[in-house]
């Protein structure tokens, strides 16, 4: 599972390695919702949401603790979002040749879309400036969520369709999708299916962890199920 540190970020970049005083942290930048994701050479990239336009940001830090970009971080995405969603559905990893990989929704079209994002340890947006579009329905598409798979960099990211079902695309280090269009459709007729998580199992494939849904509010009935799925996207178990 890729490390994560949630907590509040209100910083300006002052400090330029690890500082030995617990009071004195490492100041990045003004923002919120912050992510770190540590590299195979011992550094980490921080990834954060800036507080009233929630445009994406990232930074590099080498093992030192010093910033290896501009002193406010590379902007990664300034497309149009609504405050409280955005919030809730940035996620950041790091595959084996410390590349960051990111997943996040926006409006650009008009409707919640998932996008995603890949940056080389100098900056270079390797999926584009504009990321990669994975959902293709007009439904609102929320929660995406990512794992790396070690053995060749590609990309598992899941999320929510429409509140009711579930999505699983898969992505190449190049950034191509390697499932159907828009991605598989795991759903219920009974029940809403919520909040997916990929893993990595210790065979390499994927397992998908997920919330299945019955009654209506304050009445409901959750369930917690795993799946598991193969690189081709089929249905181990």
């Amino acid at each position: 599972m890729k490390p994560l540190v949630w907590s509040c970020l209100t910083v300006t970049l002052l400090l330029g390695q690890w500082s030995t005083d617990p009071a004195q942290a490492l100041d990045l930048g003004n923002g919120i919702q912050p992510q770190v994701a540590v590299t195979p050479d011992g550094g980490a990239y921080v990834a954060w949401l800036t507080e009233s336009t929630f445009h994406i940001y990232l930074q590099r830090l080498d093992a030192n603790g010093v910033p290896q970009w501009a002193q406010s971080g590379l902007l990664i995405s300034s497309q149009p979002v609504d405050t409280w969603i955005a919030i809730h559905h940035l996620n950041l990893a790091v595959d084996t040749d410390g590349n960051a990989v990111l997943t996040t929704v926006d409006l650009r079209t008009g409707s919640w879309k998932i996008y995603a994002y890949k940056v080389s340890p100098d900056g270079t947006a390797l999926w584009g400036a504009d990321g990669i579009a994975l959902s293709a329905s007009g439904h609102t598409n929320l929660s995406p969520r990512l794992a790396v798979l070690p053995a060749d960099n590609s990309v598992v990211v899941t999320w929510m369709d429409d509140y009711t079902a579930l999505r699983l695309q898969r992505l190449d280090a190049a950034g191509n999708t390697l499932w159907q269009n828009g991605g598989i459709s795991v759903s219920d007729p009974n029940a809403a299916l919520l909040n997916p998580e990929p893993l990595i199992s210790d065979d390499g494939l994927i397992l998908l962890q997920y919330i299945r849904q019955t009654g209506s509010f304050p009445a409901t009935q959750n369930q917690v199920l795993v799946a598991k799925y193969d690189l081709n996207g089929t249905v181990v178990w």
